[in-house]
C-alpha cells in the first residue's frame, strides 16, 4: 500500500497564528529595582502545532552559554532566567552594554517576558512584556509613558525609574534620540547619536522620578532595525512628589489616580511596561475599557475621536490621557497613534501597548495564569465569531455568545466580553482559540501585592506565508486561507485557492496573490519550484515468511528513509510479523510512504506432557497451540484439541508452512490409563515382613493421595497427605479401624472407604 505525502499545500493566511507568532525575537531587558522586587524573571515560550527547538542567547556576550529548549507541539514552557539577571538587565543609564536577548526558534512560537517581583513571600512588583517578533522591529519610534504617577522614591526603599531600553539587531546601527525631557546624560530637546553593534543595548533613563520627568513623545530613529522596551518601575499614587506641578498641567491628572491620603499613609506601587512597536505597525482605531489609555500622536494635526466626537487635536509627540469606564470605548484618530493602556486596582497597576483593531488579531493565544485570585480576560472580536471559542482544545462553555455585548459606535461590527475563566489553573499553560475569526485578548491578573496586564494579540497585518516546492507529476494546491472578502491571483483566478494540474509542466515561477478583508489589503508572492519526486521506491504489499527466514529490502541510496521500526537505512531486513512502513524523502523534500504486511509463520512446538492416569468415566482434554497448518492424530482427529476417554497411546504430528514451503514439523505421544488401586484389610505390625505397613497398590503411579484413619467410635487417629505406603499403625491398639483414601485431583473416582483390622 503506497501513499504520497507531498508539499502541495501552502497556507498564506494568519489562520493558525498564536499571538506574536514568529521565529525570531529581540528584547532589551529592563532593569527593575531590587529595592522593591525584581525577581524571578521568567520567559514563557509556547509552540504552535509543530515541535520547535528554541535557542536563547545573548549574541554580544561570548561568555553567555546559549540555552536550548525543545517545545512539543501546542505546549508552553516556563524558563526561569533569574540566575542570569545580572547578565540581562540594563542597569547603567546612558551606557552601551552587551545585554541584548535573542530568541530563535526552528518553527514559529510565541514568547513573553515576565517580571514576577516577589519579596516577603508575596508578589509586589510585576508585569509582562509581550514579545512581538518582527512586529517589534523598526527604525522609527515614539515613546508613550503614563505621566500622572511618579516612580516610587528611595525614601520608601523602592527607587524606581522610567526608561526606554534599545537593542540593535545588526552591526553598525546608528540611532538618533531626541528626548522631550532631561535624560541621564542628555538635556531635553537636543538630539544625540549612538552606534550599536548586533546585540548591544542602550538604556535611556529619565533624569528624575516625577511623573513630569517621563520621556513622553521622545523620538527614536535608526538606520537599521532596532527593538525598544518601555518600563515605568514602581509607579505610585501621590505622596508628595506632585507638588512641583503647575497650573498648566493637564487638569485631568487629579481625577483618576491622584488622591489625597493621610500624612502617614504608605503608598502601594507597581511595575508597568511592555515591548514597544514601531510607527509602521500602529493604527488609527482602538477599542478599550477600564483605566486610562495614553494616546500619543506621531504626526501634526492628529484629531482624536472618542465615541464619535473629536476631543482633542494633537501634534507630533503630544499625548492625551483618555479616561475609560467599564463599558468598552471606541477611539479613532485621523492619523496613526500609539495607545498605552494602564489599568489599576487597589493601587496595583499593569500596562500594555495595545494593537489597533485594523488588520490585526490572532486565532489562537497561549499564556500562563500566574495567580489563583484576581484574573480577568478582556476579549474583543468581530460579530459572528463570538460563539467559536475553544479553551485548551475543548469548546468553551464559559466564553460563549451570551457573554458578549456590542461595542458602542461600531454599528454592531465589534463585540466585547470580560470574563474570569475559573477553569484555568494557576501555573498551567492555557490555550484559547477561535475557529472562525481573529480576536484580541487582554489579560489582567492580580494578587494582593501586584498586578500584571498584557495584550495577547498579533500586532501584524495578514501573514502571507512561504515558498513551496512542487513534486514532479503531482497536483499542487496553493491556498490563501478561507474567510477573506476577496482574492486575486496572478493566474486571474479569484478563489481562495488555486491548483496547478499534474498534466501541466511546472516550471520555477512566481505566483502572487492579493487578499482583502474589510479595508485591509495583503499581498504576497510564492515561488513554486520543481522538486525531485520519489519515484522508484515500491514495496510488495504482502509476504509470508517462515520464522527462521528473513527478507532483505534494498532501496535507492539517494533518498533518506524513516521506517516505523526506527530504522533509517536503505537496506532493511523484514523478520517480524506485522506492518513495515517506510517514508522516503528526496533532497527537495518530496516524500512517499509505502508499506508491507509481513505474516511470519512460527516453527511448530508440541508437548503432550507425561503419561497419565484418568478415572473411569472421566475425560482428558489436550489442547495444542492454534494456527498450525496440520494436526494429525493417530485416532484420526485433525484439530488442535483432542478429548480422551479411553486408555491408550495417542500421538500427534504437526506442521506449519507458507504458500511456498514447509516451515517445520514436530510430534509427540502420551499414554493414558485408568487408575487401579487395591487395599488390604489386615495390618500386623510385628516386624515379620508380612503386612507390617498399610499398602495401597497403584498409588505409586502418581497423584496426590491423602490417608485418614478413624477408630470405631469415629475418633480421628491418623492423617497424612501425599501418602506413600508407610503407615504401620504402631501407636494404635489392636482392633478394627476405618480409613478414607482419596486423590484430591480426581476425587470423583479415586476415593476409597473401608476398614482394617490391626492384629499384634
Amino acid at each position: 500500500m503506497k501513499k504520497h505525502l507531498l508539499l502541495i499545500f501552502i497556507f498564506l493566511s494568519s489562520i493558525q497564528l498564536f499571538a506574536q507568532l514568529d521565529k525570531t525575537f529581540w528584547f532589551a531587558v529592563p532593569e527593575v529595582t531590587e529595592l522593591h522586587a525584581d525577581r524571578p524573571i521568567l520567559l514563557q515560550l509556547a509552540a504552535n502545532d509543530k515541535e520547535s527547538t528554541v535557542i536563547v542567547s545573548v549574541p554580544a556576550n561570548p561568555n553567555f552559554t546559549p540555552l536550548e529548549i525543545v517545545l512539543e507541539p501546542n505546549t508552553l514552557e516556563t524558563i526561569d532566567l533569574s540566575e542570569f539577571i545580572d547578565v540581562l538587565e540594563n542597569r547603567a543609564p546612558d551606557s552601551i552594554t552587551n545585554k541584548g536577548l535573542l530568541i530563535e526558534a526552528s518553527e514559529k512560537i510565541t514568547a513573553y517576558y515576565e517580571v514576577r517581583g516577589t519579596s516577603g513571600g508575596s508578589v509586589n512588583n510585576t508585569d509582562i512584556f509581550a514579545l512581538k517578533g518582527e512586529n517589534a522591529l523598526g527604525m522609527n519610534f515614539y515613546l508613550p509613558f503614563q505621566n500622572q504617577l511618579d516612580n516610587n522614591h528611595s525614601y520608601y526603599g523602592r527607587d524606581g525609574w522610567s526608561s526606554a531600553d534599545i537593542v540593535a539587531t545588526e552591526d553598525n546601527t546608528i540611532i538618533e534620540i531626541t528626548p522631550t525631557e532631561n535624560a541621564v546624560g542628555h538635556p531635553k530637546g537636543e538630539t544625540f547619536s549612538i552606534t550599536l553593534q548586533k546585540g548591544q543595548t542602550y538604556s535611556l533613563r529619565a533624569d528624575g522620578q516625577y511623573s513630569a520627568d517621563h520621556l513622553v513623545g521622545t523620538k527614536i530613529t535608526s538606520n537599521k532595525n532596532i527593538a525598544v522596551t518601555i518600563k515605568d518601575d514602581s509607579i505610585v499614587e501621590n505622596y508628595g512628589f506632585h507638588q512641583h506641578r503647575t497650573a498648566s498641567d493637564d487638569i485631568e491628572t487629579e481625577v483618576k489616580f491622584v488622591k489625597p491620603h493621610p500624612v502617614d499613609w504608605y503608598p502601594a506601587s507597581d511595575l508597568v511596561g511592555d515591548q514597544l512597536i514601531p510607527v509602521r505597525v500602529i493604527g488609527t482605531k482602538y477599542i478599550l475599557a477600564e483605566g486610562i489609555v495614553y494616546v500619543l500622536a506621531t504626526e501634526d494635526s492628529t484629531e482624536i475621536q472618542v465615541k464619535g466626537e473629536v476631543v482633542v487635536t494633537l501634534n507630533e509627540g503630544e499625548q492625551k490621557p483618555i479616561y475609560l469606564t467599564e463599558e468598552p470605548t471606541y477611539i479613532e484618530s485621523s492619523k496613526p497613534v500609539y495607545a498605552l493602556h494602564v489599568i489599576e486596582q487597589n493601587q496595583e497597576y499593569g500596562g500594555a501597548i495595545v494593537p489597533p483593531i485594523q488588520c490585526t488579531g490572532s486565532r489562537k493565544v497561549s499564556f500562563v495564569r500566574p495567580f489563583s485570585d484576581g484574573f480577568e480576560l478582556t476579549v474583543l472580536i468581530k460579530s459572528g465569531g463570538e460563539d467559536g471559542f475553544y479553551v485548551n482544545g475543548k469548546k468553551s462553555t464559559s466564553l460563549v455568545a451570551s457573554n458578549f455585548n456590542e461595542v458602542p459606535n461600531t454599528n454592531g461590527e465589534w463585540l466585547y466580553a470580560r470574563r474570569d475563566l475559573f477553569e484555568l489553573e494557576e501555573g498551567k499553560a492555557n490555550f484559547i482559540e477561535n475557529k472562525g475569526r481573529e480576536f484580541h485578548l487582554g489579560i489582567n491578573s492580580r494578587t494582593t501585592g501586584g498586578s500584571f496586564y498584557g495584550y495577547f494579540s498579533n500586532f501584524g497585518n495578514l501573514d502571507l506565508g512561504v515558498d513551496v516546492v512542487a513534486c514532479q507529476g503531482d497536483d499542487v494546491e496553493i491556498s490563501a486561507g478561507e474567510g477573506r472578502d476577496t482574492y486575486l491571483w496572478s493566474t486571474g483566478e479569484t478563489t481562495s485557492s488555486i491548483e496547478i494540474p499534474s498534466e501541466e509542466e511546472i516550471k520555477d515561477s512566481i505566483i502572487w496573490v492579493k487578499v482583502t478583508e474589510g479595508r485591509c489589503v495583503a499581498e504576497d508572492t510564492v515561488l513554486v519550484s520543481v522538486g525531485e519526486a520519489v519515484r522508484d521506491v515500491e514495496l510488495i504489499e504482502e509476504i509470508e515468511l517462515c520464522e527462521q527466514d528473513s527478507l532483505l529490502i534494498e532501496l535507492p541510496e539517494r533518498y533518506t528513509y524513516s521506517w516505523n521500526t526506527g530504522d533509517t537505512t536503505a537496506s532493511y531486513v523484514v523478520q517480524k510479523n506485522g506492518w513495515h512502513i517506510v517514508e522516503a524523502t528526496s533532497k527537495d523534500g518530496c516524500t512517499l510512504i509505502d508499506s508491507l504486511l509481513a505474516g511470519v509463520v512460527p516453527l511448530p512446538v508440541v508437548d503432550l506432557g507425561n503419561d497419565t492416569l484418568i478415572c473411569e468415566d472421566a475425560e482428558l482434554t489436550i489442547r495444542l497451540a492454534e494456527g498450525y497448518n496440520v494436526y494429525d492424530w493417530n485416532n484420526g482427529t485433525s484439530s488442535n484439541v483432542l478429548s480422551i476417554s479411553e486408555p491408550g497411546t495417542y500421538d500427534v504430528y504437526v506442521m506449519t508452512r507458507t504458500s511456498e514451503k514447509i516451515c517445520g514439523t514436530d510430534e509427540d505421544a502420551i499414554t493414558v490409563d485408568y487408575w487401579e488401586v487395591e487395599t488390604y484389610n489386615v495390618l500386623t505390625p510385628n516386624g515379620d515382613g508380612v503386612n507390617d505397613v498399610f499398602v495401597a497398590e497403584g498409588i505409586e503411579d502418581g497423584g496426590n493421595w491423602t490417608l485418614d484413619v478413624y477408630n470405631r467410635w469415629g475418633k480421628h487417629v491418623y492423617h497424612k497427605e501425599q501418602y506413600d505406603n508407610t503407615w504401620t499403625g504402631e501407636d494404635l491398639i489392636e482392633g478394627t479401624y476405618y480409613f478414607n483414601l482419596n486423590e484430591k485431583e480426581n476425587a470423583s473416582c479415586n476415593q476409597f472407604n473401608s476398614w482394617i483390622q490391626i492384629i499384634r
